[in-house]
């Protein structure tokens, strides 16, 4: 009597304890806007005199802001492009300022 050994599809048990990953897509809503026009002008943190700053919103994305209350908290998630900074430098930042 031959036993046939069957492939299965089957998770190791390590992945099938893992909860399923979750899938997050960022999309741009509109540009962070401010006074400074040069990279030279400007602080290295707000509290070294930091001047306002705005969200710009892209009309195409204005309704998902329906609801929105005047002076709600909100978070935005900025790409700093013209930044020279590390990142290691720049969650050290973070990390002294929320602690």
């Amino acid at each position: 009597m031959e036993i046939s050994k069957k492939k299965t599809n089957r998770l190791p048990a390590k992945r099938r304890r893992e909860k399923p990953r979750v899938v997050a897509s960022l999309y741009p809503i509109g540009v962070i806007r401010s006074s400074l026009r040069t990279l030279a002008k400007a602080p290295k943190q707000g509290s070294e005199g930091g001047r306002d700053a705005w969200l710009e919103v892209s009309p195409s994305m204005a309704p998902g802001l329906d609801g929105l209350a005047a002076g709600a908290e909100i978070i935005v998630l900025a790409w700093l492009h013209g930044a020279c900074v590390t990142p290691s430098k720049f969650i050290r930042a973070v990390m002294s300022a929320i602690h």
